[in-house]
């Protein structure tokens, strides 16, 4: 079990909420750590925020996590969920009514997923004292961690409450980028020694150059701007909707010449531009999304003052 919640993790949940709102950020720069009120208005701040799909893109630029959003409508003494603990990290958002939430002491370490002895009996065992209630009311918001084992009652009548899960990266995304990365080296496509050649140590040897490469790899900047640029896929970009029209394009081709070095996300979305016979800028920006545009149309007109660009149209 782990601690509840940590100093980075409190921070970093005040962070984002006040990143929504000034007016947010007000309300709660003195209050508990683990519970909000928006504003005097309640709801109807929070419906605007809500339907400008403010909150979602602010949480996942934020947290650099994918961000989900479920309503839950419950009634009086009625529980839909037992004790539990989520995947995610929770903004519960409380709309309508009450609700008594119940904290409990203990924490699950960064879990990823339910294994099948994680019954309801087994949770309620491993729950712990109960540790804290806190009484939800509209505008109010709740922060749990990962983890966090809980649950929740409303009173009175109906209650209803938007539960924002965020959802970043962790370790196993690695995985995945560093076999693309590694067998580009000819030494990961080499067979490995006979388990019995030379009383082992040959394959002994050879895992650990192995490791070394790995090890290396992982500290490479360029690997690093692979998570980077991944983390950044993640995030969600408010829906915008206007009547179609066909915007003009600004298109180039490939200079001749050597291109300036560029770093971070922006140095792959270049070299795919590079690749090109010709593109349009505009097409460069909406294929590599997660980048800012602004950090895209830079890199183009130092490449075209390179001469490693041409604009043609």
């Amino acid at each position: 079990m782990r601690p509840h919640p940590t100093p980075a993790e409190i921070a970093a949940a005040r962070e984002a909420l006040a990143g929504a709102d000034p007016a947010l950020a007000r309300a709660h720069a003195h209050t508990p750590a683990f519970e909000w009120r928006l504003r005097p208005g309640g709801f109807e701040g929070l419906f605007r925020m809500i339907v400008e799909q403010q909150v979602s893109s602010m949480l996942s630029e934020a947290f650099s996590g994918l961000v989900g959003a479920n309503v839950y409508c419950s009634f009086g003494g009625i529980q839909a969920f037992g004790t539990h603990y989520d995947l995610h990290d929770v903004f519960a958002v409380h709309l309508e009514g009450e609700k008594v939430w119940r904290l409990y002491e203990n924490r699950a370490e960064n879990p990823v997923e339910f294994t099948p002895e994680k019954t309801r009996g087994w949770l309620e065992q491993t729950r712990g004292r109960l540790m804290q209630e806190v009484r939800m009311r509209p505008g109010d918001v709740l922060y749990l961690p990962r983890g966090w084992y809980h649950d929740a009652l409303a009173e009175g009548s109906a209650s209803l409450h938007v539960s924002l899960s965020v959802t970043p990266l962790y370790g196993k995304v690695i995985f995945g980028l560093l076999e693309s990365a590694a067998m580009q080296d000819p030494a990961f496509r080499d067979w490995l020694p006979p388990a019995g050649q030379d009383g082992g140590r040959a394959l002994q040897n050879h895992l650990a150059d192995l490791g070394k490469r790995l090890a290396a790899l992982a500290a490479h900047p360029q690997f690093r701007d692979e998570v980077t640029m991944s983390q950044h896929r993640l995030r969600q970009h408010p829906a915008t909707y206007d009547l179609p029209h066909r915007k003009p394009l600004t298109s180039y081709r490939p200079g001749g010449m050597v291109a300036p070095s560029f770093t971070g996300p922006v140095a792959i979305a270049m070299q795919w531009a590079f690749s090109q016979s010709n593109f349009a800028v505009e097409d460069l920006c909406a294929q590599f999304d997660f980048i800012d545009d602004a950090d895209i149309l830079e890199a183009v007109e130092r490449a075209t003052r390179a001469g490693a660009l041409v604009r043609i149209s």
